[in-house]
Order: C-alpha cells, then sequence, then structure tokens
C-alpha cells in the first residue's frame, strides 16, 4: 500500500485520489486504487527525478510527465496499455524503456537529450510523433515498421539527412524546419504526403520535390 500521492513519485502533499474525476479522500491508497487509474498528468515540477512507482500502475492508457527532471524512464516499459504519453521537457537520453509499449498511438518526447530514435521503430500503432528540439542527427535504418505513422515532427534537431523517411509510404505530415538539411532530402516516395516543413534548413535548392 502507498501513502498520499507519493504513487507518481510528485510528492503532492496531500490525501486526496484522483479516480476517473472523483476525489476520494483515503489514507491509504491500494493497489485496487492503482488499477483504477487510466490518466495521469503531472507538470512543472523540478522535484520529479524518477517514476518508480509508476510501475503499479497497469492499467494507465494514457501518461503525461511535462517539464520535469526526469532521466529515467524504465519504469514505463512495463506499461503495455498506455495509448498517449507526453514526455516533453525534461532531461531523457535513452527511450529504450518505450520499446515494448506496443499500445501507443501517440509519442511526445520535445525539449528532451535524445540523439537516438531506433528503440521505437517497433511500435506500429503510433500514429502521431513528435520529437521536436532533441539531439536527433541522423535517422536509422527501419523507421518504416511504423506502418501507421501518419503524423512526424522532427523540427529543432540535428538533423543532415532524412531520406531514410522516404520509405513511411503513408506518412501525411512531416515537419523538418529548423535541422541541419544542406540538400534537398529525397522524398518523392512519400505519395500520401498533406504538409512538407522544411522551413529554415540551408538548402538553395528544390532538387527532388
Amino acid at each position: 500500500d502507498l501513502h498520499g500521492y507519493d504513487t507518481a513519485s510528485a510528492k503532492v502533499a496531500t490525501n486526496d485520489f484522483i479516480s476517473d474525476n472523483i476525489i476520494l479522500k483515503k489514507d491509504k491508497i491500494t493497489q485496487e486504487d492503482l488499477d483504477s487509474l487510466r490518466t495521469i498528468d503531472i507538470e512543472d515540477n523540478q522535484e520529479i527525478t524518477e517514476i518508480a512507482d509508476l510501475a503499479k500502475c497497469k492499467k494507465l492508457t494514457q501518461l503525461t510527465i511535462k517539464n520535469c527532471k526526469l532521466n529515467d524512464i524504465s519504469a514505463i516499459e512495463g506499461l503495455n496499455e498506455l495509448q498517449v504519453l507526453d514526455l516533453s521537457g525534461n532531461e531523457i537520453k535513452d527511450i529504450t524503456a518505450l520499446s515494448k509499449c506496443y499500445s501507443l498511438t501517440e509519442l511526445t518526447l520535445t525539449n528532451n537529450q535524445i540523439s537516438d530514435i531506433s528503440p521505437i521503430y517497433g511500435l506500429e500503432k503510433i500514429q502521431k510523433l513528435v520529437i521536436q528540439q532533441n539531439n536527433i542527427g541522423n535517422i536509422q535504418e527501419g523507421i518504416e515498421k511504423m506502418k501507421s505513422l501518419t503524423f512526424l515532427d522532427l523540427s529543432k534537431n540535428r538533423l543532415v539527412n532524412i531520406n531514410q523517411l522516404a520509405k513511411i509510404e503513408q506518412l501525411n505530415f512531416l515537419y523538418a524546419s529548423s535541422n541541419m538539411l544542406s540538400e534537398t532530402p529525397e522524398l518523392e516516395g512519400l505519395t500520401n504526403l498533406i504538409l512538407l516543413d522544411l522551413g529554415n534548413n540551408a538548402f538553395s535548392e528544390l532538387g527532388y520535390l
């Protein structure tokens, strides 16, 4: 059993427990209570650096932890029912723990320190991926395995080449502005694109578009 709201490492001094929009006054939070949780939203808490207790919230479908100091996300690995995850504004470098979150449909990782996104290539249900403002310098082979991906935002990274993205044939929206592209990317395979944003890069001609 867990006391207060330390469950999500939020360190909020309260005995209120929120489940399905109903606030319950409890002295002790049980595992049954945790199993009823579907959504957790924690923002702007600089005290949060780890989230180990989240591993006990097995039924979560939506999790937001924004603008904290989180760097270890290993506790998320076992949250198999997560569908929407937002970890923006943290200090995350390694996203290997997300490789088994097979139910994810939306993933936002804006403003972290991520350089390698290949661990999430096997998440075939992801439709929307926002990973702008990180340290991504290249796109490794295999991203085409993300068969449901229609929205991809890679803005404000260090990309010098995004030709691998041409293999994501179903992609509708691609944002790759503010990178380090010196040549127009070869994206002729993206026949379903509705929007392409390549602003604020270094190429001078639209050679392959």
